[in-house]
């Protein structure tokens, strides 16, 4: 099979953190060929104003991770625009790694390894450390293998920064919408083509979140609306949680409600 890697990073990712990650993406590609033999490609598409300073532009261009420049107005678009070069190039596995975080060593060869045991692994995540950049603290999060509607409603269906895509299994239709809260909605509708989501029961790397993210108003009703048509779709008695879950984001902050699952639901 073919793999490709490919770091997004956009406008809101901080610059700082962009060198590391790549770096652990190489660790990890590093790995992979050495456990399954087979190549990857690494590729880095940057969607952002930001100029590198001279280290960072030295630093790609002795490494093998091919820099593609891309101008999109969202992020759903520039996932859309890395799965069709994906698809175009012929790759068959397309790991999803944000610019701004990190990658640990194990991550491409497990999620390799899954897709080869069980051809019913559509899109194929794992668990996270969440670090708070504002004071450095942590916590994991590991999603349920076969996740289901209560995970879609707290927002751990399967954790956008670890996702592995089958690309044969992808409809042409299912496209990242341009709006915010875009990767639930590719969650839900994928759901809907009926593709199949597996996590692992590991750990993938660290995802560094800022807390004052999905704080407005315009993102909580968004939410919402991507909860009810879950709860349409799939299960009705989620309607009622979905409001809960809505009144709870009125009064109290993302990170908050992170704190609150936490201590009730994660590690």
């Amino acid at each position: 099979m073919n793999y490709l890697v490919a770091v997004n990073f956009h406008a809101f990712h901080d610059v700082a953190f962009l060198r590391k990650c790549c770096e652990s993406v190489i660790l990890s590609v590093a790995k992979f060929e050495k456990d399954h033999e087979e190549p990857v490609s690494i590729v880095l598409f940057n969607n952002s104003p930001r100029k590198f300073d001279n280290d960072l532009h030295s630093f790609f261009l002795t490494s093998n991770i091919q820099v593609e420049q891309i101008h999109a107005s969202g992020n759903g678009q520039i996932i859309n625009y890395q799965l069709e070069y994906a698809k175009l190039h012929c790759f068959d596995i397309f790991f999803r790694v944000d610019g701004d975080d990190y990658v640990f060593e194990d991550r491409f060869s497990r999620q390799a390894l899954l897709f080869k045991q069980d051809a019913n692994i559509d899109i194929c995540g794992g668990g996270l450390k969440y670090k708070n950049v504002a004071n450095n603290k942590c916590y994991t999060v590991v999603p349920r293998e076969i996740p289901n509607t209560f995970d879609y409603l707290s927002n751990k269906y399967c954790l956008h920064p670890t996702f592995a895509i089958r690309l044969s299994s992808l409809p042409s239709n299912l496209k990242y919408w341009s709006k915010r809260i875009e990767d639930m909605k590719f969650i839900l509708d994928a759901n809907k083509f009926g593709l199949k989501f597996y996590n692992d029961q590991y750990l993938y790397g660290i995802y560094n979140y800022r807390p004052k993210s999905r704080n407005s108003l315009k993102a909580r009703f968004l939410i919402f609306k991507l909860h009810v048509n879950w709860a349409l779709a799939f299960n009705k008695l989620a309607l009622f949680p979905a409001v809960i879950t809505l009144l709870a984001g009125m009064v109290l902050s993302a990170d908050h409600l992170r704190r609150i699952r936490r201590r009730l639901f994660d590690h």
